[in-house]
Order: structure tokens, then C-alpha cells, then sequence
């Protein structure tokens, strides 16, 4: 058996299923076991923080655009008391000299 195989089967198994099978394998075996083991530790935190990173990212995106929705809304809002202002200021003249 190959390393990359003994690997991919190994990745079909926890850790614990692993610990319950080391009684069956080989020397040579356990030391791959071992190689693999120390892998699959060093790449879990990395292999975790992609996602992260992924998911902070698209957070970061979402927030940016509800940003700039807001920002639509309030100029949109502001033009809107304009146009309330000037309407009161209109009929308020148009009352008085009538």
C-alpha cells in the first residue's frame, strides 16, 4: 500500500477511530499514522481559519453594502425634508397674500 492511499484512508477515519486500529498496523504503518497525525494537526488550525477569513470577508462586503444603502436612504431622506420645507414655505406665502 502506497502513502497517499494509506493517507485518504486515514482521512475516512477520527482520530479515535485511528487510536482504536494503531493494534492492527504495522511498524512502517504506524509511522505514516504517526506523519499523518502530525499533519492533520498542524494543517487543522490553518484549514479552519480559511473559512474564517471567508466568512469575515463576505461580512466585511455585506456591511460595505448595507453602508451604502443607508447612505442612499439618508440623502434620498434629506431631499425629501427639502421638499417638505419648500412645500410648507410655498403655501405659507401663498396664505399670506392672499
Amino acid at each position: 500500500m502506497d502513502r497517499d492511499e494509506f493517507f485518504a484512508q486515514l482521512d475516512q477515519l477520527s482520530e479515535k477511530e485511528i487510536e482504536a486500529r494503531l493494534s492492527s498496523w504495522d511498524r512502517d504503518q504506524l509511522l505514516l499514522v504517526q506523519e499523518y497525525l502530525d499533519q492533520r494537526r498542524s494543517r487543522g488550525p490553518q484549514a479552519d481559519a480559511r473559512p474564517v477569513n471567508e466568512a469575515a470577508s463576505a461580512a466585511a462586503e455585506m456591511a460595505s453594502r448595507a453602508n451604502d444603502r443607508a447612505t442612499v436612504a439618508f440623502i434620498i431622506s434629506i431631499g425629501a425634508m427639502l421638499a417638505a420645507i419648500t412645500a410648507t414655505v410655498v403655501a405659507l406665502l401663498g396664505l399670506r397674500y392672499q
